[in-house]
């Protein structure tokens, strides 16, 4: 069986992790696995492209100059018929269109995993509801969380046709039980630092903004107080100005990141008296908050959306 995943990608996180985590698994099957790209021009991140191909080796990338590039769907087309792919499974609202596009006529099944929609602005409620009339011309729709899951039922689309599968992460990767002295040792953080440690994409609705005022908060309470952001995003200057405006850019300290680092990177003690900001390049699996916890024993709070 010939299965080829499709995404348009705006760099690696939370949906485009999944997708890497899928096709390492279906990597050891006995299907050809592809992994299609809709490449935006303006905007190109191709990360997910080199993480795919430590997993499969069939990867390619559809250039899209424009939000609808007829040439990108001839050679998405093209491309499904010369390979003879037998099943699409597309991921995010511009490639569910482009996935419904290139199998029409349709003579193959289409299957989309729903990763949420963040609908903000009138633009993107705009894209959501066009997003649900196409996939309610989808074979299967599959819900990652509960709340998406009532979301696309309440857009009209058959029970029987609805699956919910949470998102998951390969806890292996996250196993190895790491000695906090050694983690502050490596990141250059204080023995006796408190650290407050966010997981996750650098994005708007994320709430960072009340975790910068929140920090500086607490650094008027507590002599030494550390904020460690792991993940990077569209919002990621604008988190910079505004900790520039909180009076404390001079110690935002940029810095790449191993997405494998994250697990242990938060951790907790008291004192000292600055505090500082370090951005680390590259999401880590966003489930790793967890996962380090376990692994050094940290206090844990969850935000969610649903």
């Amino acid at each position: 069986m010939k299965v080829l995943h499709l995404i348009s990608s705006t760099g690696l996180f939370g949906a485009e992790n999944m997708v890497i985590q899928l096709l390492r698994e279906l990597g050891k099957s006995k299907s050809d696995v592809y992994l299609g790209i809709v490449e935006n021009r303006t905007e190109s991140h191709l990360i997910i492209a080199e993480e795919a191909k430590k997993f499969i080796k069939n990867v390619k990338t559809f250039p899209c100059i424009h939000k609808f590039d007829l040439k990108s769907l001839f050679l998405l087309k093209k491309f499904i018929k010369d390979n003879k792919i037998d099943l699409i499974h597309s991921h995010k609202y511009k490639t569910n269109f482009y996935c419904y596009l290139a199998t029409l006529p349709k003579k193959i099944p289409i299957v989309s995993t729903c990763h949420n929609w963040i609908s903000e602005s009138f633009k993107m409620k705009m894209y959501e509801w066009f997003d649900k009339k196409i996939l309610a011309k989808f074979d299967r729709v599959v819900a990652v969380s509960d709340e998406v899951e009532h979301k696309i039922l309440e857009s009209g689309i058959p029970q029987n046709r609805v699956l919910k599968i949470k998102n998951g992460i390969n806890v292996q990767d996250y196993s190895e039980i790491r000695e906090r002295e050694n983690i502050r040792t490596e990141l250059g953080i204080d023995k006796d630092s408190i650290v407050i440690g966010n997981v996750g994409r650098l994005d708007d609705n994320k709430g960072i903004d009340n975790l910068l005022k929140v920090t500086k908060a607490l650094a008027g309470k507590y002599e030494d107080i550390l904020l460690l952001i792991v993940g990077d995003g569209p919002s990621g200057q604008k988190f910079q100005k505004n900790a520039k405006a909180l009076g404390i850019e001079q110690k935002l300290d940029c810095e790449p990141a191993d997405r494998h680092e994250v697990s242990p990177d938060l951790s907790s003690h008291p004192s000292r008296r600055c505090w500082r900001l370090r951005r680390r390049r590259r999401p880590g699996a966003r489930a790793a908050l967890g996962l380090g916890r376990q692994a050094v024993r940290l206090s844990l709070l969850a935000a969610s959306g649903e």
